[in-house]
């Protein structure tokens, strides 16, 4: 599983919002590369599947981060990842895009597609943007958003 090396390469690249475009392009990269085709709204909302037969399930997330997370400087220990307090780390949402992209990477069935969306950092903009059309090809059964935290 490549969970880090994910979390890493993400963490590298900035995304605020509106300019997400070197993390979408990465994205790309990755899911093509493990089969998925992609389909792309007016506003660069993406949506990747394998095939459009049979019911979906759905992981969704965002590529932009707030701006402080622009130029992150990323510090590890043995136990987690952080800041070095100059810079936000922009873990949401890239550690739900290394994880989606760590699942995607080890799932074999051709029932998992994926959303991602930009600007939702600036009030949800992105998904404010969707249309019905977008995902009518799919029969879509359940959605797993992935964004958030909290420590316990």
């Amino acid at each position: 599983m490549n969970l880090e090396r994910y979390f890493k390469e993400l963490i590298a690249l900035p995304s605020p919002s509106r300019d997400e475009g070197k993390v979408a392009g990465y994205m790309k990269d990755k899911l093509s590369s493990f089969g998925y085709k992609f389909n792309e709204d007016s506003v660069g909302n993406l949506l990747f599947y394998k095939d459009l037969d049979g019911e979906k399930i759905m992981f969704s997330g965002h590529m932009d981060t707030v701006p402080p997370a622009v130029n992150a400087r990323m510090v590890e220990d043995d136990e987690k990842f952080f800041t070095d307090g100059t810079t936000a780390l922009g873990a949401d949402d890239k550690c739900a895009l290394a994880a989606i992209l760590s699942t995607a990477e080890e799932y074999d069935g051709n029932d998992l597609i994926i959303l991602l969306c930009v600007a939702e950092e600036i009030g949800l903009w992105g998904s404010s943007k969707l249309t019905k059309e977008f995902f009518s090809p799919f029969d879509i059964k359940q959605n797993y958003i992935f964004d958030a935290q909290k420590r316990v």
